[in-house]
């Protein structure tokens, strides 16, 4: 269950890293679409800018909510996780020793 957690939580920074990373392209494009239509007349690189900011700002509103959701759940996940038992015993019978390792994981 601790391992689903550690999945988990990677997947969630993975997806905010690129949350972050389409935030920072929606910025860039949203400034080329300011540069491109002065006093809102946009020439066809402002329009299509404009067009890409958007989609990129989407992208990463969804990117960094769900990378949160996931890392939220991943950390919930690993650290609700029962605990495993683990029982290590050492046998003799006079003649021999053996050691013997059980548990649940």
């Amino acid at each position: 269950v601790k391992l689903a957690g550690l999945i988990l939580g990677g997947a969630g920074a993975a997806l905010l890293v690129v949350g972050a990373g389409f935030g920072g392209r929606a910025i860039k494009q949203n400034n080329v679409a300011n540069d491109n239509c002065p006093n809102d007349l946009c020439t066809q690189k402002g329009v299509d800018a404009g067009d890409n900011a958007d989609t990129a700002a989407t992208i990463a509103n969804v990117g960094i909510i769900g990378g949160a959701a996931l890392l939220v759940g991943g950390a919930l996940t690993y650290f609700l996780a029962p605990k495993s038992e683990t029982r290590v015993a050492v046998n003799s019978d006079g003649r021999s020793v053996g050691l013997s390792v059980g548990g649940v994981f």
